[in-house]
């Protein structure tokens, strides 16, 4: 058998290259899903956030801790703690509190920020030029609009 080595070079060669090419475009592809969607601004007490791939954060007093898509945030039964989202909507969580942050995206509309409560209590107040923002409980759903309510 005589191999013809420039064709198994060229092909060594181009298959080298896609692999670097790919894991270049990882790096690239996970930090376009991770967009910051708030910020933890403050917490009596601590605040845990639990992202979306597992791994925690806590927050205690003041600070600047990123949030993304699907974080749940938590107090406990001594905490509470402000989140400000991207589009200056702010968020209270009161005692002993779980909720994540979701979106959707409908056609032809901006996405649509969802606050999940699992438990506890959420103080909301948006603005005249925030996203559209949804509250979603175990019992009911709100939509509001320019507001400050607590649910």
């Amino acid at each position: 058998m005589t191999k013809n080595w420039p064709e198994v070079r060229k092909l060594w060669l181009g298959s080298a290259l896609g692999l670097v090419l790919a894991l270049a475009w990882l790096p690239l592809t996970a930090s376009a899903a991770n967009i910051v969607v708030g910020v933890a601004k403050n917490a009596v007490g601590t605040l845990l956030v639990t992202h979306a791939d597992g791994v925690e954060e806590r927050l205690r007093g003041k600070g600047a801790l990123n949030l993304y898509e699907g974080d749940l945030l938590s107090t406990g039964a001594n905490s509470r703690a402000l989140i400000e989202l991207s589009d200056g909507t702010r968020l209270g969580l009161d005692y002993l509190t779980r909720a994540r942050i979701l979106s959707r995206w409908e056609k032809g509309k901006d996405d649509i920020r969802i606050l999940r409560l699992e438990i506890g209590a959420l103080w909301v107040k948006t603005r005249a030029n925030s996203k559209p923002l949804e509250v979603e409980t175990p019992v009911a759903s709100a939509a509001p609009g320019e507001a400050e309510f607590v649910m």
